[in-house]
Parts: structure tokens; C-alpha cells; sequence
């Protein structure tokens, strides 16, 4: 378990539509259930580790209805 694993779950959530979509389907309904559909695609890492992997991640719709879930705030937009 490593935020490295947390940061691969979020790659192929951001570059899969496949896995998105089955991820809104399963429900962002608490962290467990985030987790536990992270655990069927072969990853798995804790809370702790996804939360640090989330707080540089760049914003896309699914990472921030994660961040809303987990009560994290999203990070601003870089400026031009």
C-alpha cells in the first residue's frame, strides 16, 4: 500500500472512461466504497495514502466528486 498505488488508481480513473463510468455506476457513496472499488481493479491503499495522492492531483470531474466526498477542498486554478 503506497500513495503511489492511490496515484495510479487516479491516472486510470482520469485517462479511462471505462473505469469511471463503472466507478459512478458502483457509487462515490463513502471512502470505503472507493476503496473497495479500487481493491477489484488490483489496488489497493488506505484512506491516508488516497487522501495525499489527491491533493496534488490535477482537477478533472470525477477527482473533484471525490474531493467533495472526502471532504477535501479542490485546489485552485493554476493562473496564466
Amino acid at each position: 500500500m503506497t500513495v503511489q498505488t492511490a496515484q495510479q488508481f487516479l491516472e486510470r480513473l482520469s485517462s479511462d472512461a471505462s473505469i469511471r463510468a463503472q466507478l459512478q455506476a458502483t457509487g462515490l457513496a463513502n471512502v470505503n466504497a472507493i476503496l473497495d472499488f479500487a481493491m477489484t481493479k488490483g489496488l489497493v491503499f488506505t484512506e491516508g495514502e488516497l487522501r495525499t495522492a489527491l491533493k496534488d492531483f490535477p482537477p478533472s470531474a470525477i477527482i473533484n466528486q471525490m474531493r467533495d466526498r472526502l471532504k477535501m477542498s479542490n485546489p485552485p486554478a493554476p493562473t496564466v
